[in-house]
């Protein structure tokens, strides 16, 4: 349609513009509030998250619907992102690798019904995860697994472990299996770009329900940027049973 403004019809406009997407389905399912479309890059569905959280706190809302899609629609974006040097050569997405040289792009979509619940660059990470931590009444002492952003760029993923073990590694290294696990969905599923964080979020939602540590796919050895040794984090590459120590 950019191309060809004389395909354009009544439907062009509200069928291009992002908020009509979430018109549509407030009409369609007759939801009542605000309906809002949130473009945060990476973090758009985590954005929307975080705000639908907010409004059931206070009370604005007694029931959120957030979802999150990732579509590719032409070639203009991976054009760009291929010109960035942030897209793989190889065609793989290789989270914490040694042999990480970017991403590949994803396409996917996720939902989830939030309801009011029963109980009430790198520093910068850093302070975000703390904040939610504090956020969540709980210590970073009490976290078993992280479910990191991992898009298994060389630069990105080091800086983002550094930032993790600023947090988990504060009270001094881990050791053996009171270390953090840390994992990516993007090895096995690309990088959802808008929707990655819903993905992640799902996956940790199955974890626990399953009770089990998710494996993530690891090519090669994990990115020597990182010294693993002494880390508090280690990656999760296996499923193993998750016993939720202290009853947590």
């Amino acid at each position: 349609y950019r191309e060809s403004p004389e395909n354009y019809d009544v439907y062009s406009l509200t069928g291009m513009l992002p908020s009509g997407a979430s018109g549509r389905l407030s009409h369609f399912f007759d939801l009542k509030g605000p309906s809002v479309v949130l473009d945060t890059a990476c973090s758009s569905s985590l954005a929307a998250l975080s705000d639908a959280v907010e409004a059931l706190r206070s009370g604005r809302a007694d029931l959120g619907l957030v979802s999150a899609v990732g579509v590719i629609t032409g070639e203009r974006g991976s054009i760009a992102l291929s010109r960035m040097r942030v897209l793989s050569a190889s065609g793989a997405c290789r989270p914490y690798a040694e042999s990480a040289d970017g991403y590949i792009r994803g396409e996917g979509c996720g939902a989830l019904v939030l309801k009011r619940p029963t109980a009430p660059n790198g520093r910068s990470q850093s302070q975000v995860i703390e904040a939610a931590l504090q956020d969540a009444r709980v210590s970073a002492d009490d976290i078993e697994l992280v479910e990191g952003h991992g898009t298994g760029t060389p630069l990105g993923d080091p800086i983002e472990v550094e930032a993790l073990e600023r947090v988990y590694g504060a009270r001094g290294p881990r050791t053996g299996s009171a270390r953090v696990r840390l994992g990516s969905v993007k090895s096995q599923i690309g990088h959802l770009e808008a929707a990655a964080g819903m993905a992640s979020l799902i996956k940790v939602i199955l974890a626990l329900n399953e009770n089990t540590y998710p494996p993530m796919h690891l090519e090669g050895a994990p990115t020597g940027r990182v010294d693993w040794e002494r880390s508090s984090l280690m990656l999760s590459l296996s499923a193993e049973p998750w016993d939720r120590r202290k009853g947590r």
